[in-house]
């Protein structure tokens, strides 16, 4: 049983089609801001007091390979378990 849940929602909407193969792999949390996971959040322009957390996988993965190596990332900074995560488009 997975920790997190995984949306490929946006990735979806913004490419048409599934993500899949190898490469570099970013996931979002939506409104959230976890310290320590990325060098700084984005700041939604639409609305301000909305914080979303980027943060990327290093290295080249599959993104099964990646959401692993997330969920490890994730739990080691308390972010909660059940939280979903959404691949970056």
């Amino acid at each position: 049983m997975n920790r997190y849940e995984f949306s490929n929602r946006d990735y979806v909407l913004a490419h048409g089609k599934a993500p899949r193969g190898t490469g570099h792999w970013a996931f979002v949390l939506k409104n959230a801001v976890v310290e320590g996971i990325a060098p700084e959040t984005f700041i939604d322009q639409v609305s301000p007091t909305r914080r979303d957390t980027i943060f990327w996988i290093p290295g080249v993965w599959t993104l099964s390979e990646a959401k692993k190596r997330a969920a490890v990332l994730l739990a080691a900074h308390a972010v909660p378990t059940g939280t979903t995560v959404y691949v970056a488009s």
